[in-house]
Parts: structure tokens; sequence; C-alpha cells
């Protein structure tokens, strides 16, 4: 056993993926704690705190709005907290789909996006805005995300380009609750969501990807349906869905998204792409994998809050 005087054993953190080609993967900081026993030998490891995930990041959300909402109505204005839906159709894609009962059952989730679309159209905070004078509309905006001279955050995007954000308002307001350092979770958050311009090239110039997008290719072939990639499918199923109510969106998705998903668990295809995804994202600069793990560290510990507010769980 250490004595209570011993020093402490070192702390840090190693970033690691968080998106897979367009979606999220665990991933992130890697915290080392004092061996037990005699305290000979280096510290024992624990686990990666992976980021949160899909029904996490929904809670923050929703707690989020809650504070919104609160802070609107001190102000003088409804505002509604319309809770994040769970529709398992809305989760995302990735390069390549390989699950097909999630195919089978959503096909590409057209039909969810055409849901969540209607449901943004008949949010009540719209209606409400619309029904207002310009004057209350302007004080509205105001009340929302600040006036005049509120200020901003400006963030050079990985990808080219750069982000503006308000931090000021009820959303600000909320954001400084919930995540403390408002500024340092919006450009943790905004350069976590933006990295895949970075990598995502080199990944589809890797010979390990393209022997593994042939053999997909092939086995879509053999299928009946020539297409060399991924996205020359999902264009297809978009044509073939135009227009469609969203459940019939879904049957018109479901036969291509059932093949894409085949092909991509019997060839690796959708492995393949995770493992590179992990592997060029730890090559990326040390700035961007410390963005990775500053936006984890930060909603990790607005969990707790997040839970208060909401009174729930992830």
């Amino acid at each position: 056993m250490e004595s209570a005087d011993a020093p402490s054993p070192p702390r840090g953190r190693l970033p690691r993926p968080a998106l897979a080609i367009i979606a999220p993967l665990a991933a992130a900081a890697v915290l080392a704690a004092c061996a037990p026993g005699t305290g000979s030998g280096p510290p024992a490891v624990t686990q990666p705190a992976p980021p949160p995930d899909e029904a996490e990041n929904a809670l923050l959300r929703d707690a989020e709005q809650r504070l919104v909402a609160d802070c609107m109505t001190e102000r003088g204005f409804r505002y509604w907290a319309v809770p994040t839906t769970d529709d398992e159709g809305l989760r995302p894609l990735g390069f390549v789909l390989d699950d097909t009962a999630w195919a089978r059952a959503h096909g590409y989730g057209g039909g969810s996006l055409a849901r969540a679309a209607d449901e943004r159209d008949a949010n009540p905070n719209a209606a409400y805005v619309r029904e207002l004078t310009e004057e209350r509309q302007r004080a509205y905006a105001a009340a929302l995300r600040g006036g005049a001279g509120t200020p901003e955050l400006s963030i050079d995007l990985p990808g080219g380009g750069t982000a503006v954000s308000r931090l000021g308002g009820c959303e600000g307001e909320a954001g400084r609750r919930l995540y403390g350092d408002l500024a340092a979770w919006t450009r943790a958050d905004t350069l976590t969501a933006n990295l895949t311009p970075l990598y995502v090239p080199e990944i589809t110039r890797d010979a390990r990807f393209t022997r593994a997008l042939a053999a997909w290719s092939a086995c879509m072939a053999a299928a009946g349906l020539p297409y060399e990639r991924p996205d020359q499918v999902r264009a297809e199923a978009r044509r073939k869905a135009a227009g469609l109510a969203p459940d019939a969106v879904t049957v018109a998705e479901a036969p291509l998204a059932m093949a894409e998903a085949q092909c991509g668990a019997s060839t690796g295809l959708a492995g393949t792409a995770r493992r590179l995804e992990a592997e060029y994202r730890e090559r990326l600069p040390e700035r961007y994998r410390s963005a990775v793990g500053e936006r984890t560290e930060l909603a990790r510990a607005a969990l707790p809050r997040a839970r208060a507010i909401t009174g729930r769980t992830a």
C-alpha cells in the first residue's frame, strides 16, 4: 500500500476516435489510477471514458431545452421544451450499412427524417413566434440568442470556413448552467462535429479500404445492383422515395438498404471503414484530438446536472 504522502500517479488523456465516417464511435480520455497493493510497478490504467452515446446526447439536449424554457418564461415569453425524438430510424448511417435488421425496418431512415421534418414544421415555438408582432418578434430573438453587442465566438473549421456562435440570451445562459464554460463547450462540440474532412479523403485512398470497397461492389453486382459506392445506392433510394409519404419512403428504401447492409457485413467493408477511421483519427493534430477529449469531459460532467434538470436518466 502506498504511503499517504506518496506522489500522485500521472494523469492525462489520450482522445481516441469519436466519429465513424459520419457516425459517432466510442472513445475518449484515458485516466491513470494508482496501482493497488504495494505500489510497485506502473500505475494501473482505467478503461477509457467513452463519449456520450446517442441517448445521453439526447438527455443533454433536452436538459438545455428545459433551461431555455425557464429562462424565456422569466423574460416574459412562452417557450416549449420540445423533447428530442427517440426514433431509431434517425441514427447516423456511417459509410456503409451492415445492420440488415435495421435496414429492413428503416430503409435509410428517410421516413424518419420526413416525420422529423413534419414535427419541426409543427413546432409550437415557431407557431408562437409567427403570432407575435414584429416588435415582439425582435424582442423574442434578443431574449433567446442575445441582442446587439452579444459576445460571439468564431471557430475556424478543420475543413475550411468559420462557424460563428452567439453566447448570449437564454440559449447562452442555459449552456453556461449546463456545461459551465460555454465557450469551451461550443468550441469543442463544433470541432468534434467537423473533423471528417481531415481524414476521410485519406481513408478512401487507403489500399485496405479500396480492396474492401471493390469486394462490396462485386457483392452488390452479384445481387443485380451494379453500384461502385454506397452513396450511389443511397442516391437511387432517394430517387425512388421522392414525394412519398414517410411510411412509403421506408418501403421504397428498404430493399436497397438491405442489399447494402448484407454486402457491407459479408465483405467486411463496414468493419474496415471503422478500423481505418480509428487509425486515422489518432493521427489528427493534437489540437483536434484534444477537442474530442474536452467535449467528452464537459459532456460527462454535465450529465448529472442534466439528469437533475429533466428528472430522468439517459
